[in-house]
């Protein structure tokens, strides 16, 4: 939580509007959110694919900050759907990995 307060202050004082301020504080939580909602209706869920998922996004989230500082541009593509995308790459991987190991 910290460190996302401070990631936000530091995008507010470098001069982004309240909308990018917004969209970065949703973006990291929401996406993989999405993709965990649909990982609840499987047989048998395995928490390490949501524990997983969940890093991945808070990871995008802090590459994405990296990224505006360096360049002082932001991402080409929009954040949430690049969250969104690698998430659920993140989770049918983790969650094939899991299966495989447990068999």
């Amino acid at each position: 939580m910290v460190g996302f307060t401070g990631a936000s202050v530091g995008l507010a004082l470098a001069g982004e509007d309240a909308f990018v301020l917004l969209e970065s504080a949703y973006a990291p939580g929401l996406a993989p959110l999405v993709v965990l909602t649909f990982g609840i209706y499987q047989k048998q869920p395995h928490e390490l694919a949501g524990l997983a998922t969940l890093l991945a996004g808070i990871l995008l989230w802090a590459i994405e900050v990296g990224w505006f500082v360096v360049t002082g541009e932001s991402s080409p593509l929009p954040f949430p759907v690049i969250v969104l995308g690698t998430s659920v790459v993140v989770y049918v991987a983790t969650d094939r990995w899991c299966r495989q190991r447990t068999k």
